[in-house]
């Protein structure tokens, strides 16, 4: 016995929740980069010390991220994602 089965797509449906995954991902790997990038710019520098307006401070060393001075460049450590014409791009921005 040979049964017909009728099957329909909607690839437009299909297309829209393939572009929101994909957005999710992108969403998550993105906050993970700032993430990263604010770990980063938070350790103690382990360059030379040094006085400013009587404070001391402690510079990073050759090839190590901003030391933490005053949190300004850690505090305006922020992501966004942004959908393209072939895609979406996630950007980490200081």
């Amino acid at each position: 016995m040979t049964r017909r089965v009728k099957s329909t797509i909607n690839l437009g449906a299909a297309d829209d929740y393939a572009d929101d995954r994909l957005e999710l991902g992108i969403r998550a790997a993105t906050l993970d980069a700032e993430n990263i990038a604010v770990d980063l710019v938070s350790k103690p520098g382990t360059g030379r010390v040094y006085q400013r307006r009587g404070t001391t401070h402690r510079a990073s060393a050759p090839g190590e991220s901003p030391a933490l001075d005053t949190g300004a460049l850690r505090n305006s450590i922020r992501s966004e994602v942004v959908r393209t014409a072939t895609g979406f791009v996630g950007k980490v921005i200081a």
